[in-house]
Order: C-alpha cells, then sequence, then structure tokens
C-alpha cells in the first residue's frame, strides 16, 4: 500500500525499490500502522472483517450492538488463580497484558487491532457482560509499557473511533510514561502526546481506568487519569502515582540535602520510602484523586457495574470524523 510503485519511484527520483518496501505488510502493519491487521489469505481477511463489524453499530445514530453475556475465564478456579498469579508486585518485572485480558473480559470476545504497531500498548475491542468495550492497557513486555510515538498515535485513533461509535472505553494503565530524547522529539512527540490527551478529554462515552502498578506523568492523563473526568478510577493495592519516576523526582526534588547527608545512600533510601509512601493507591484515595483501592479478583464485577450505570442514559447521534 503505497503511493505509487517501483517503476515510478525509479524514474521519479532514481531509486531502486520493491514493493514490499514502498508499503509491504512489514511496513503497513508495523511501521506506518495503516494496516490494522495482516491476514494470510482472503477468507482470513473477510473473517477478520466480520469479527471487527460485530463490535460496531450500524451507524453512528445507533448503540453498539449487545451479545449474549458469557462468562470470563477468570471467573474459573483455574483461570482465577492464574489471574492472581499473573501481574508482579515488582513492577520492574514485565508480564503478558494480553493474557489479563483474555481472562477478565467475556471469553473469546477479546480482539485486538494494531498487534504489531506500538506494541508498549495494547488496543482492543472486547465484551464485558455482552456490552462491546474499547480497551487500552499497558503493555509492560515492550518497553516497560512506556508510550513513544507509535504508542500515542494507535491510542488516539483508538479513542476517537470508540467515541464515535459510542463504545465505552477502558484503561488498564501500567505506564512509566512517555518515552522522551531527542530522537522522538524529531517524530513530532509533543504534537502526538497532545492530540492524544485532546482526544481523551473529549471523548464523551463512558471512560473507566484501573490502574495495575504504574501511573506517571503525563502519560497517566493520557490514560484516562482524573483530569479528564472518568466514570471511574479503581487502583489495585500495589500501583503508585507519581508525577515522574520516583528516582529521578528524588534526585530533582532533593538531590542536593542527599549529597550533603553524612550518609547519602541512607539518606536517599529513607526520602524513597517516604515519597513511595505518599504515592501509594491508599494515600492516593485518602486524597480522593482515585474513587477505590480494589483487589484484583474485583476488577470485572466493579466495571461491569460502572458500565451499567454510566450508559442508562446515552444518546446516540453523530459526533464527529475520525482523523487517521
Amino acid at each position: 500500500m503505497g503511493m505509487c510503485a517501483p517503476s515510478l519511484v525509479k524514474l521519479g527520483v532514481g531509486q531502486d525499490c520493491t514493493p514490499e518496501e514502498i508499503g509491504g505488510t512489514d511496513i503497513s502493519g508495523s511501521v506506518t500502522g495503516q494496516a490494522h491487521f495482516i491476514a494470510t489469505d482472503d477468507r482470513e481477511a473477510l473473517a477478520l472483517v466480520r469479527k471487527y463489524l460485530s463490535y460496531m453499530p450500524s451507524s453512528s445514530g445507533q448503540p453498539p450492538p449487545l451479545a449474549p453475556s458469557r462468562p470470563a475465564l477468570c471467573e474459573s478456579p483455574e483461570g482465577l488463580k492464574e489471574f492472581q498469579a499473573l501481574v508482579p508486585e515488582n513492577t520492574r518485572v514485565a508480564y503478558d497484558s494480553v493474557r489479563l485480558l483474555e481472562l477478565l473480559v467475556d471469553e473469546a470476545s477479546l480482539f485486538i487491532l494494531h498487534r504489531n504497531y506500538g506494541k508498549s500498548l495494547v488496543t482492543a475491542f472486547a465484551r464485558m457482560n455482552g456490552r462491546p468495550v474499547g480497551i487500552l492497557a499497558s503493555n509492560p513486555r515492550f518497553k516497560a509499557g512506556v508510550v513513544d510515538d507509535q504508542a500515542a498515535t494507535k491510542a488516539r485513533r483508538f479513542v476517537d473511533l470508540c467515541d464515535a461509535f459510542h463504545i465505552p472505553l477502558l484503561f488498564f494503565t501500567d505506564t512509566p510514561g512517555f518515552l522522551v530524547g531527542p530522537d522522538l522529539e524529531k517524530r513530532r512527540m509533543v504534537s502526538l502526546c497532545a492530540r492524544l490527551i485532546g482526544s481523551v478529554f473529549s471523548a464523551s462515552v463512558p471512560k473507566i481506568t484501573v490502574v495495575l502498578r504504574k501511573a506517571v506523568g503525563m502519560a497517566y492523563i493520557a490514560m484516562a487519569g482524573r483530569a479528564t473526568q472518568p466514570q471511574a478510577i479503581f487502583a489495585w493495592p500495589n500501583a503508585t502515582f507519581d508525577v515522574m519516576g520516583p528516582e529521578v523526582g528524588l534526585m530533582i526534588s532533593h538531590g542536593a540535602a542527599i549529597l550533603s547527608a553524612d550518609d547519602p545512600d541512607m539518606a536517599k533510601q529513607e526520602l524513597l520510602r517516604q515519597m513511595r509512601e505518599e504515592a501509594s493507591a491508599l494515600a492516593t484515595a485518602e486524597l480522593a484523586l482515585i474513587d477505590d483501592v480494589i483487589a484484583p479478583m474485583e476488577t470485572r464485577e466493579r466495571i461491569i457495574s460502572m458500565l451499567e450505570r454510566s450508559t442508562q442514559q446515552a444518546s446516540f447521534s453523530f459526533k464527529h470524523r475520525i482523523d487517521p
């Protein structure tokens, strides 16, 4: 999928290239993100189209189609055991967020978009108690779940899509922040992040946020933090909320005091302990910055309950076009 054929490129700019280099499946699926799915043949492509459309209303003037509810895998004894053991308390240890979602949503309903583009963030359709939902989930298996330029672009497109077709949004947050550095700035990272945050602010569909472990800086806002006025923000007991990573924030705020202390390492560790306490889920809940601290096993029930309450008064009409 490209602007022209290799022969025209050769004539126009004198460069030899192949169709794959112009817009093959690797380029379209992993680099530009212009392809949502890569199919092996026509039969699989049509099956993907049918699956995709099953979550969508026939037009923006209708509600998303409900389906019969299916139990989640986490509601079985074996699935619950796997679900509870999946996310390590150590925030430096990764886990499979796709598997977490498979266990949490209605069985066999998870449908991932852009699987190979912006892999530090998962975007997917699924169903919760038969209701279509759009999911954005940090993926610590790739770049520790940081939001880079591809993830920001993918997330913004997906939020706009779900909002246009009245599909509620679920955010599962475990991110150390936006990726930084001079290479990212050359790819317009500031503009990409601003557009993502603007889309999340503007989305009028119900938004529900679950903070699993890390919620850091502006990336937390982009994942439907308090400032975006979600219907609810839940946090797991091990979750932390920081303006920036604790090590970086500590040195910016207390670097001089640490270096002048009799025992700098001890002073640093004590200040880190205090900062972690202040950033904990319980401390954040005490300040009314989140709605509740919940056990992981409560997650599905609380989401379904909030979805049922927040979609009762919904109206359905054209909202906005979808900007690619």
